[in-house]
């Protein structure tokens, strides 16, 4: 019987890539850019986003509030406000306050952490229990500074956005 295909091994087909001449590069619009190949290094001229954010649903607090808190002993906070995606937060978090936080929300002047909601139960409307204590700062695992770092870069030659993280570049 005929063999209808023949595979070639990588070594054969890598050792063709040359006979190939490059593609034009071509500008395109951002929205249309995802899996194409980068035709020159891309390099972040800001932090995006530029304001701390939260990574998780949950409350906008100033860490010490909650420290100590547990389940057997929570800490009460009331809640000041909600923070709606897309807009600069409206509220401002003061001692022993809270305020309602999306993933990807704007921390709240004032806040310096983030209780998961999981971590927290609702007594009313304007009160809630912390069930944990969280840390205070942008790099906690519920709070983000940025998610591309000003002067990053995504190198040319690789599939945008790239699977790998963006890299620091040197100036």
């Amino acid at each position: 019987m005929k063999e209808f295909l023949t595979v070639m091994g990588l070594d054969q087909v890598l050792a063709q890539v040359d006979a190939f001449p490059p593609v034009a590069a071509e500008e395109v619009p951002l929205e249309e850019a995802a899996g194409r190949v980068l035709a020159e290094d891309l390099r972040a001229d800001s932090d995006l986003p530029g304001f701390p954010r939260s990574t998780v649903d949950g409350y906008a607090v100033k860490a010490d509030a909650t420290f100590g808190a547990s389940e057997g002993s929570p800490a009460l906070l009331d809640v000041v406000g909600t923070v709606v995606m897309g807009r600069a937060p409206g509220v401002a978090i003061g001692p022993g306050q809270a305020a309602r936080i999306p993933t990807g929300g704007e921390l709240p002047r004032g806040a310096d952490s983030v209780l998961m909601v999981e971590h927290a139960d609702a007594v009313d409307e304007r009160t809630i229990e912390a069930l944990r204590s969280v840390a205070p700062g942008p790099r906690t695992p519920a709070c983000s500074r940025r998610s591309v770092a000003r002067g990053s870069r995504s190198t040319a030659g690789r599939r945008w956005p790239s699977s790998q993280p963006a890299t620091k570049s040197s100036r």
